[in-house]
């Protein structure tokens, strides 16, 4: 399975030491050169991410063209429009995003969308995980990642979990 990913997914499994997980469930992982970049802003930018590293293993590449071409109603950005462009171009099995717009944007163009939490699931299904409560409580407590109390307990049901 090919997927391209987006700053967030990458960003917030690596500040609670699960990116490995992208490697575990994913054949092959890209991410366009704007993700990259911005990673890297975010990190140096924000005490909370400090010490966070780009994954070495994620293959980094550029966009042959931009996403505005071919979604010109699409107001995203630049990281979120490069990936759902690399997803297109290399016919990606799905796009890893979060951003609810984004989301929206790769969904009307045919790609399949997997956020944190899906590839969290999909962890946990393949034993790759034993319980997603404390890794949830983690992603809320050391990224500060938002999670609404009704997606928490949903997604905790969905794996078994309440």
């Amino acid at each position: 399975m090919i997927v391209v990913a987006d700053t967030s997914v990458i960003l917030n499994l690596c500040q609670v030491g699960l990116h490995p997980l992208l490697k575990e469930l994913f054949e092959v992982v890209y991410a366009p050169i704007e993700v990259a970049e911005e990673f890297d802003r975010i990190t140096a930018a924000y005490p909370l991410f400090g010490g966070v590293t780009f994954p070495q293993w994620i293959q980094v590449l550029q966009t042959s063209h931009s996403l505005e071409n071919r979604a010109p109603w699409a107001q995203l950005d630049r990281g979120e429009s490069a990936a759902i462009e690399l997803a297109l171009e290399h016919q990606a099995d799905a796009v890893l995003l979060d951003e609810q717009q984004g989301r929206k944007v790769a969904e009307a163009l045919g790609l399949e969308v997997v956020g944190i939490l899906g590839v969290l699931f999909r962890a946990k299904q393949a034993s790759h995980l034993k319980l997603l409560r404390p890794v949830l409580d983690d992603l809320q407590n050391r990224s500060r990642f938002w999670l609404s109390a009704r997606t928490r307990e949903k997604i905790l049901q969905l794996a078994d979990e309440t």
